[in-house]
């Protein structure tokens, strides 16, 4: 045993003595104008940018929609010519992993063949959209799919049928999706990205197996064409395969012709596979069962998640994901519909599977239809169908699967796989300037294969068509997005048809003609009153689009629009954004980067100009304030701090990957600090250049939010004769150092057992006030924080200060505002720390910091670390410690010595540094300094022949022949051996071989 309390005054003296250490026509371009952009969002020591979006100061933890009017986020528009799609055009990648928002790469599979043979490129507009993703309520209850139980009435020959209940989920992310551009091709597994997040992803994707708890989660990556102007053609995609497809999206920057039709029908969700079955174990008001078990009917696909047995939509064959893979929790089978897939059939007799209801219907902008009755019992225990999506311009899905009916005859032209639900309709997702003519886009769901004497499948839900145009309304367009019938059961006997789809989702801009109805219902072959068996259908929705909530890359109808021309010139204010009293010393030039050391080079070499009032015929006139374009360009007052470059195409200086650095130089007198800031051309398209522009000095870019790095769009325009690629940008700058922290304590040494007092004085160096400062202390090792030392004063005054501990990080919170520095006032703090015995091992060194926030401009500023050092002493105290122990005979078997126990002399004990230990006749040993720390004591029990460790009933790590110590310094570490005797005839292998 190890003991870390004081010694007695003995022992400590005893120790005391035995302590040792131990990228022609010269087309000048402003970037005066570089800086002034961002004058309108004035920005703290370092405010910048040029883009033309407003969306670059939105915080960077919103999800930032696309402005109509503004071009955020370009890729290339019009990179794939004039359209005329035909066939499919997109091209498909599963998401492997999960991605975290921000991220700029996206991990993805092989691409699907079934796809365009065309590879992401750079510039390349890119779709990531989660397809599955939802939680269920997976009880055997009417709470099954959204969690909300007492919407279904009780079970009873000819009762009620439900219209709708045990269906949804309880939450999740399908449909969440965003525009993005690629900046490089597929490598490695990733391909890489800019967003509008920070130059990253606005959502988290998830991919991952199904589990017990949740079904399976999917995102797909799909290249968008980008044409300059297209048809509508006869674009098409590969039905949806449980990981791509199911989509077809383009982006076209002039004008649409709607000549043509877009065709998704039954691209959805798969409905579930029909199975001929005899019967099993189960009750009629099962809402799941699983897939194994003979009786009743496969629920369909939808968001929550993919089920074992589903019917091709292609093929029109079965397929079987396994038997290890149920696909939703507690089972893929029964009426309860998970998400917006429609349910299947529970059947009204579950141990024969002979009454065959019907399946449900699945769902996307309406309820889907409820599954019919059975058979001969006339108990409504079909399919519910899916629940209706909360769709939204950002947030779209395709149309789930209908559920399957039960089958126990096999009727209908595939056997029993004729009781299938039918899949929904797919995605399509087209974005333009203006349209002209008329066309269509289908993306209708799949109605349900007839039956006779079987239950019928339900039908599959409309898709989600999401259209924009820019310029004008979509008149002339027609977009259908229809729920499937339900399957017909047809017999004279009434058996359960299936439910009908509901019919889909329409986001489109004004004009379009939308057909959205649900699916009919399947009837029986009866007639009557009422000739769908109790058979329901469903109702789509049209959610009208603001233009500026499609998130993420603009259009290329956006990132085509002319810009105003700004003024060519930029302005460089003080940090709160007004204009510095003195410009006088001030310069800002562009230089070259030096790509091996991160740093700046030379300056940039220019084109000469000369003045407006002078004419010279091979000179450009330039533009005023730097008539000339000299760089650096060096402020003076009557300027008021406007400046402007002009860059020559012809010299590469906009070629995309071209990069350089903007810098700010100060007078060596000046308190302000001077900035660099990175501008990196990412590409040009005629006039448009896009750009990345990331603070060096780790400041905000812009006063308004957080961000170190913006992206936006530049405009080759015309001024004064001369074609100008004009750059925005309005640059402050802040003081060198806004606040300061200062250590000190009340003496140079000390030793275990002191008590020392250190101090914090906390000043403002800024012409602002300093809000919310917080004070990070890391004190040495082996020093403890004295409760209710913590004191704290600012003009005489005292202040509040919350602490917090953790281990020996602190952190005080003063509930005080600091006052600018021509106050010439510290905040003082004062506590106390004790020193323990642990402190020998430590340096003393003891580490302050500081951080606040300028009242002016919300700017984060800090000071630190700054260190106090202590020598620290030993006292009377050494930084090594005692061991000493016993191997002794356990007679009682418990592991732990026990008066009468002898000990075992001439035992052999090893140390971790090689130090050996034998024991005295009474099985005693003792060794003194010992270097403090974590100690390893081995017993050789070949030096015990006959013997081996004894089991200890109290502390596991016992029962090794190893044992771990934690020695203190001068601490003292009692380590013993219980030994029993070797049972005969085994060869212990603690004791080595016997032979």
């Amino acid at each position: 045993m190890s003991s870390r309390s004081k010694l007695p005054i003995n022992l400590q003296k005893h120790i005391k003595k035995i302590i040792f250490s131990c990228r022609r026509r010269w087309l000048p371009i402003s970037l005066a104008c570089l800086f002034l952009f961002l004058s309108l969002f004035p920005i703290p020591f370092p405010k910048i940018f040029f883009s033309t979006s407003s969306n670059n100061n939105l915080p960077t933890s919103l999800i930032s929609p696309v402005n109509a009017q503004t071009a955020a986020l370009c890729a290339t528009p019009g990179k794939d010519g004039v359209g005329a799609p035909a066939g499919v055009v997109n091209t498909y990648y599963p998401g492997t992993a999960t991605v975290a928002a921000g991220s700029t790469s996206i991990p993805v599979g092989a691409k699907d063949p079934s796809g365009a043979a065309t590879d992401i490129s750079a510039g390349d507009l890119l779709l990531i959209i989660q397809m599955q993703d939802a939680v269920i309520d997976s009880t055997n209850t009417d709470a099954y799919g959204d969690g909300v139980g007492g919407d279904v009435p009780a079970l009873a020959v000819g009762g009620t049928q439900p219209t709708n209940g045990a269906s949804g989920f309880t939450s999740g992310t399908a449909g969440r999706y965003e525009y993005v551009v690629a900046n490089g091709p597929v490598s490695a597994g990733s391909v890489p990205i800019r967003g509008t997040n920070a130059l990253g992803l606005i959502n988290t994707y998830s991919s991952a197996a199904a589990t017990a708890a949740q079904g399976k989660q999917t995102y797909q990556v799909v290249r968008v064409p980008q044409y300059s102007t297209s048809t509508l053609g006869s674009a098409t995609s590969p039905y949806w395969n449980g990981n791509t497809g199911g989509i077809v999206v383009f982006d076209v920057a002039g004008n649409l012709d709607l000549t043509g039709s877009v065709n998704v029908d039954g691209r959805g969700f798969r409905g579930g596979g029909g199975r001929q079955l005899n019967g099993g174990v189960g009750l009629n008001t099962d809402y799941r069962t699983l897939a194994t078990v003979s009786t009743n009917g496969s629920k369909a696909e939808g968001i929550a998640g993919t089920p074992r047995f589903l019917i091709d939509q292609a093929t029109l064959a079965l397929i079987d994901n396994g038997i290890l893979n149920e696909g939703y929790p507690n089972g893929s089978y029964g009426r309860g519909s998970p998400g917006n897939a429609g349910g299947g059939s529970t059947d009204g007799n579950p141990p024969n599977n002979d009454q065959n209801s019907g399946g449900g219907g699945g769902s996307n902008g309406g309820f889907g239809g409820i599954g019919g009755r059975a058979w001969n019992s006339n108990l409504p225990t079909g399919g519910f169908g899916g629940k209706p999506f909360p769709a939204a311009s950002n947030l779209l899905v395709l149309g789930g699967g209908g559920g399957a009916g039960t089958t126990n005859n096999a009727t209908g032209a595939l056997a029993g796989l004729s009781s299938s639900g039918a899949s929904g309709g797919g995605l399509v997702m087209l974005r333009t300037n203006t349209v002209s003519g008329t066309g269509t886009i289908n993306a209708n769901g799949s109605s349900a294969i007839n039956v006779l004497n079987d239950g019928g499948g339900g039908g599959g839900a409309g898709g989600s068509v999401l259209v924009s145009a820019l310029s004008n309304n979509l008149a002339g367009l027609t977009v259908n997005v229809r729920g499937g019938k339900g399957g017909d059961a047809i017999f004279a006997a009434p058996h359960g048809p299936g439910g009908g789809g509901g019919g889909g989702v329409v986001v489109a801009s004004a004009g379009v003609t939308i057909n959205r109805q649900g699916g009919a219902a399947g009837i029986t072959g009866n007639g009557g009153a009422d000739p769908s068996n109790a058979a329901l259908a469903g109702e789509g929705s049209t959610i009208p689009i603001p233009l500026d909530t499609i998130p993420g890359a603009s259009s290329g109808a956006i990132c085509s629009l002319p810009a105003p021309a700004p003024s060519p010139s930029g302005t460089l204010t003080s940090c709160d954004g007004v204009l510095l009293p003195d410009y006088s010393g001030f310069s800002v030039g562009l230089y070259e980067l030096l790509n091996s050391t991160g740093g700046i080079g030379s300056a940039l070499s220019l084109t000469s100009t000369t003045p407006s009032d002078q004419t010279l015929s091979n000179k450009v006139v330039g533009v005023s304030p730097n008539s000339y374009n000299a760089n650096p360009f060096f402020f003076t007052n009557s300027d008021q701090g406007k400046y402007n470059f002009l860059l020559d195409p012809s010299r590469g200086q906009v070629d995309p990957g071209r990069e350089f650095v903007l810098a700010i130089k100060t007078p060596s007198n000046s308190t302000l600090s001077g900035r660099q800031i990175k501008i990196t051309i990412n590409s040009r398209i005629g006039n448009s250049v896009t750009y990345t522009a990331t603070s060096l000095d780790g400041n905000p870019i812009s006063a308004s939010n957080s961000a170190t790095s913006v992206n936006g769009t530049i405009v080759i325009t015309n001024s004064s004769s001369v074609s100008l690629a004009v750059f925005s940008l309005a640059i402050n700058i802040c003081d060198t150092q806004a606040i300061q922290i200062l250590k000190t304590g009340d003496r140079a040494a000390a030793e275990p057992g002191d008590i020392v007092v250190y101090r914090l004085a906390i000043r403002n160096l800024s012409s602002t006030p300093i809000n919310q400062p917080v004070i990070t202390d890391n004190l040495p090792l082996g020093f403890q924080f004295v409760s209710n030392s913590l004191k704290a004063e600012l003009n005489g005054a005292s202040v509040a200060v919350a602490v917090e501990r953790s281990g020996r990080n602190l952190t005080f919170r003063p509930n005080v505002t600091l006052p600018v520095a021509s106050s010439n006032l510290s905040l003082n703090i004062v506590y106390a720390a004790e020193v323990t015995n642990d402190a020998i091992r430590g340096n003393g060194i003891n580490q302050a910091s500081v951080s606040g926030v300028r009242a002016n401009n919300q700017q984060v500023v800090r000071d630190g670390p700054v260190t106090y050092q202590l020598r620290i002493r030993p006292g009377i105290l050494s930084d090594c410690g005692t061991l000493l122990g016993r191997v002794f005979i356990d007679k009682n078997f418990d592991g732990e010595q026990q008066p009468g126990e002898p000990g075992v002399p001439n035992a052999v004990i090893y140390m971790d540094d090689g130090t050996r230990i034998l024991t005295d006749a009474n099985g005693l040993y003792s060794l003194g300094s010992v270097l403090s720390g974590s100690r390893t004591m081995v017993i050789d029990l070949t030096s015990v022949p006959g013997y081996t460790i004894a089991p200890n009933l109290y502390f596991i790590e016992r029962n090794s022949q190893s044992r771990l110590v934690r020695l203190a310094p001068g601490g003292l570490g009692r380590v013993n051996f219980a030994l029993t005797p070797a049972a005969r005839g085994i060869n212990n292998t603690q004791q080595g071989d016997s032979k």
